[in-house]
């Protein structure tokens, strides 16, 4: 059956390559094989990158080049080399250290994708919070140049209170000091 699969495949690529519509794959991936930012749910998002990947396969006749097991490791490279550029390091040192297994088995490499894309995302969203309230060198600074304003009516009342428990005639006796001077 693989054999008729593929000479089906092999003169439909001929009959393209005679009509000059061979068809580029890298550019077909390239083109469409894009993971899809508007979607809130990383999980979906990722999910959805799968399914056009294999939409993409299937739909342009791709699907003889990814049915080996040495295939597998093929679509591996294709579903990783077109994710986000922050996304497709992670993935490939996550891949490369711990789990190689996700070379060849496309539901490992499915949860790598997904755990990598809710770390990015996580840290932009601190990143998008941290921008809106910055805690930079120069905000601290600024903040022990001018104390809080809570902070100075507390230290004013504390001065306040210290002068309001001194005996009456120090204070008076010190105001006569300067009334007469």
């Amino acid at each position: 059956m693989h054999d008729n699969i593929g000479e089906n495949w092999v003169t439909t690529t001929v009959r393209g390559f005679i009509n000059n519509a061979l068809l580029n794959i890298e550019e077909l991936f390239q083109d469409r094989l894009v993971m899809s930012m508007t979607k809130s749910d990383v999980t979906a998002r990722v999910l959805h990158y799968f399914h056009l990947c294999n939409t993409l396969v299937k739909n342009n006749g791709l699907a003889v080049l990814f049915l080996e097991e040495d295939d597998v490791k093929k679509k591996y490279k294709v579903l990783r080399s077109y994710l986000p550029e922050e996304r497709k390091t992670r993935v490939k040192n996550e891949i490369g250290f711990r789990l190689p297994t996700a070379k060849s088995n496309v539901s490992v490499l499915f949860k790598v994708v997904s755990v990598k894309a809710m770390e990015v995302d996580r840290e932009d969203l601190a990143l998008s919070r941290n921008k809106r309230c910055p805690r930079t060198l120069e905000a601290k600074q600024e903040m022990a140049i001018h104390p809080l304003k809570r902070a100075r009516i507390v230290e004013e009342t504390k001065n306040l209170v210290s002068l309001n428990h001194r005996p009456h005639s120090v204070l008076y006796s010190g105001q006569l000091r300067r009334d007469s001077s």
